[in-house]
């Protein structure tokens, strides 16, 4: 993997190069890239297009301290990429930097981007032009260092460096060279320097590495995110994903299953399983190894993947190796009082043998996330999305079935590439029949590169396209107040979380069912040890039994019973 520092002209440079022309040095790492040309990294910029030489920066530092100001901007994915970047930063960095969350004492911004929709990109840009304009108005030794990390990186490549914007651009595969690029780019020699990698990587990039988790705006030591796969195959026509995250590569299952038996001894009570399409998992390293028990978990399955009933794939893998339903297995036997999570599914990946896994662990949290994005079956052949609507009905009904109390999500885009009246209310009407518990929805928004730029076109208004979205939304509240109205008097299991932040809930503490349902109940005493013969305040980390007293199409309101624990509320309901 290699990365690129370019100096612009100055007095300096060219006394060193003898030139006026702009210097430029490339820093190669023995690692290769096999699944993007010079070209596409480099981003068609010729001016980068130069012949690698290895160099050594040995200037003398801007800053006598790296003071680090990070935000991360979108998904889940995000905030354990930043856990890593800090991780590397701290291994290679060491004493030489702090962090800050006092932006006038920063003099380095580390933003990590999402580009998964246009107005994701619009907020980050104007972010850019105020750190711009701020540090315009300090003196040139004192202004501050931006990078430019992640999915917005790799979407927008140089224009970034060619705009100004920043001084460091580094896609989500290329975290390793950040500590290199903030050394060089913060090294004073009166040139205006900067560092640009956006090259993917075919395999797994960070799987040693041991994510520096915060406790602040993380819930404390509740739950923690476990990256097992990056990248996406899938090729839906809107979605931008596959260039920005590059091809499907899965971690090791036994690596996997070594960091989750560290976050059960560091006292963590929930893991998410994280992945851009994270169910369709595939360890293939001891296929590669010639293993001849590639598959110790599971029933042996010779040959193909498993998908769900009526379910297609674009791009079929060629080797099956250890799939998601053996890293559920594995993971969720490490800890049985540790809930185990995932996201984000594609629906595809919902085989009968992941289901049965989900069934029989009780530590498996019944909360599935089944992306429909459309109700109508002519727009999901344009998204790619490989079903129709009655496939997509008839998993939710297996899931169901199968899963007894299963809480179900889903994401939803209004207004897509030449959607009518017509197909826009299936989408509604799919809403109004399964009664999603909880939605992420969205109008359309085009995204370079895509096919659906290339070869569809957005005929839908930005009006119209306001206007169905607000019907999908008023009918999916609707529709989980229903719900959520159903569960008052019945018995959950909360993972506490900490005390709730909002103001007209004094005394109130918070956390999440196994269904993912936010709920509030009063901080008092209650029955605790295994016969409840004491009376002892819950706190983050412990797992109370409270019964629904009130509901919202968001929220519940509950009265605590007792402590309790997996385990034990899963004997004494039967589950």
């Amino acid at each position: 993997m290699a990365f690129v520092f370019a100096w612009a002209s100055s007095a300096a440079a060219t006394a060193r190069h003898g030139s006026g022309k702009s210097a430029r040095r490339v820093c190669k790492t023995a690692r290769t890239v096999v699944d993007m040309t010079a070209a596409e990294t480099m981003g068609g910029s010729s001016s980068l297009a130069v012949t690698p030489v290895t160099t050594t920066v040995r200037n003398a530092p801007k800053f006598r301290r790296l003071v680090i100001f990070e935000e991360t901007y979108g998904c889940a994915m995000n905030i354990a990429d930043t856990q890593v970047v800090r991780a590397l930063i701290a291994k290679e960095l060491k004493t030489e930097v702090e962090y800050t969350t006092d932006e006038n004492q920063a003099n380095v911004f580390l933003l990590n981007t999402c580009a998964i929709r246009e107005n994701a990109e619009q907020r980050v840009m104007q972010r850019l032009k105020y750190l711009r304009t701020i540090g315009s108005r300090r003196p040139k030794e004192d202004r501050p260092v931006v990078a430019v990390l992640g999915c917005m990186a790799e979407h927008l490549k140089h224009s970034l460096l060619d705009d100004k914007l920043c001084q460091i651009v580094m896609g989500p595969d290329a975290y390793r060279e950040l500590p290199s690029a903030l050394r060089a780019v913060t090294a004073s020699d009166g040139s205006d320097m900067t560092a640009y990698n956006v090259q993917l990587s075919a395999e797994d990039t960070y799987a040693e590495i041991s994510p520096v988790r915060d406790v602040q705006g993380e819930d404390g030591n509740v739950s923690a995110f476990l990256t097992v796969m990056r990248g996406c195959a899938n090729a839906c026509s809107f979605c931008v994903v596959p260039r920005t995250r590059g091809a499907e590569r899965s971690r090791d299952l036994k690596s996997v299953v070594r960091e989750i038996r560290e976050l059960s001894e560091q006292g963590f009570k929930e893991v998410v399983l994280l992945g851009q399409n994270v169910n369709s998992y595939n360890d293939v390293s001891q296929l590669q190894l010639g293993s001849a028990s590639a598959r110790p978990v599971t029933v042996q399955i010779a040959g193909k993947v498993q998908y769900a009933a009526g379910f297609e794939t674009r791009y079929p893998r060629r080797d099956r190796g250890l799939v998601f339903a053996d890293l559920l297995s594995e993971v969720s036997a490490v800890d049985p009082e540790m809930r185990i999570r995932f996201t984000s599914p594609h629906p595809k990946d919902y085989p009968d043998e992941m289901i049965d896994i989900m069934s029989k662990r009780a530590n498996i949290c019944k909360q599935v996330h089944v992306p429909a994005q459309s109700g109508s079956t002519p727009v999901l052949a344009r998204m790619n999305r490989g079903y129709s609507r009655e496939a997509y009905l008839e998993l939710v009904d297996t899931l169901r079935s199968r899963l007894p109390g299963v809480a179900l999500s889903t994401d939803i885009i209004a207004g897509f590439c030449g959607e009518t009246l017509d197909e826009h209310a299936e989408t509604v009407s799919l809403m109004q029949e399964v009664g999603f518990e909880n939605a992420f929805m969205y109008a359309y928004s085009v995204r370079s590169g895509t096919p659906a730029a290339v070869h569809l076109v957005d005929t839908v208004s930005e009006e119209e396209k306001g206007r169905r979205l607000a019907e999908i939304i008023s009918v999916f509240h609707k529709r989980a107040e229903e719900k959520n109205q159903a569960e008052i008097g019945r018995s959950h299991l909360v993972l506490v979380e900490g005390q709730a932040r909002a103001k007209k809930l004094p005394g109130f503490l918070t956390g999440r069912t196994d269904t993912n349902k936010r709920v509030f109940f009063k901080d008092v005493p209650i029955q605790a040890g295994e016969f409840g013969q004491t009376l002892k305040r819950a706190v983050a980390g412990d797992y109370v039994e409270v019964v629904v007293e009130s509901a919202t199409s968001l929220t519940m309101r509950s009265r605590a019973i007792r402590q309790s624990s997996i385990q034990a509320y899963a004997r004494a309901h039967s589950l």
